[in-house]
């Protein structure tokens, strides 16, 4: 998924307009109506989210919002919903991400910070880095040449992560990782792991389901 936050591909603005597109059509897919309006606030006010959009995927868009109690930026994540059917496998791949997400603690991975998916409404809320996606990281300094010492810190973080996952029981299965599912705070170069929609444990049905949803719509 291609984010703005500094921003998630939504942040700034630098977005892959494929990222947005309906797997099953080509079209871009659009937020539910009333999505700008009905969820402005969640956990009794704790989070409030704006209308500025930093990220955009092919199942969810990503707002900036606030946390109020910690007085920090944050990331909302609302499933944007399709025709019935699409529906069925966007919620299953929405509330897998929800899952793994609960279930990881590691300084290198996204925290969690808030879920609802009641019937009204699906989201979750993380932490939001300064920096927005690997992908724009790189984009944007390009005019100055990533020293060697800022790549291997990045790249040890990034190991750090996977050895976390990979050495879970069962071992997760990200199936997803790219510069755009990795972030970044520019200011210190800290990297986290995050986009956990399609990831599984080694021979996980949810896993292969979800894959064979992907491959359904393969030209």
């Amino acid at each position: 998924m291609t984010s703005v936050i500094e921003g998630e591909d939504g942040e700034a603005g630098v977005q892959d307009p494929a990222e947005n597109e309906d797997e099953s059509t080509g079209k871009p897919r659009q937020p539910s109506s009333g999505s700008l309006k009905d969820h402005q606030l969640a956990d009794d006010g704790r989070f409030s989210r704006s209308n500025k959009v930093i990220g955009h995927g092919s199942t969810k868009i990503v707002y900036h919002a606030r946390d109020e109690e910690e007085g920090c930026d944050v990331a909302w994540n609302e499933v944007i919903r399709g025709t019935k059917e699409e529906d069925e496998w966007v919620i299953a791949k929405f509330k897998n991400e929800i899952k793994f997400l609960e279930s990881l603690e590691h300084p290198n991975i996204i925290t969690l910070l808030f879920k609802d998916v009641s019937s009204k409404r699906a989201l979750f809320i993380t932490e939001m880095l300064p920096g927005g996606t690997l992908k724009q990281f790189v984009a944007t300094s390009k005019k100055k040449k990533l020293q060697v010492k800022v790549i291997k810190k990045i790249c040890k973080q990034l190991l750090f992560a996977l050895n976390y996952l990979h050495t879970r029981d069962p071992p997760v299965v990200h199936s997803d990782l790219k510069c755009d599912n990795i972030f970044i705070d520019s200011h210190n170069c800290e990297v986290k792991v995050g986009d956990f929609g399609l990831s599984g444990h080694c021979g996980d049905q949810l896993l292969t389901g979800i894959h064979q949803h992907r491959l359904e719509f393969v030209p």
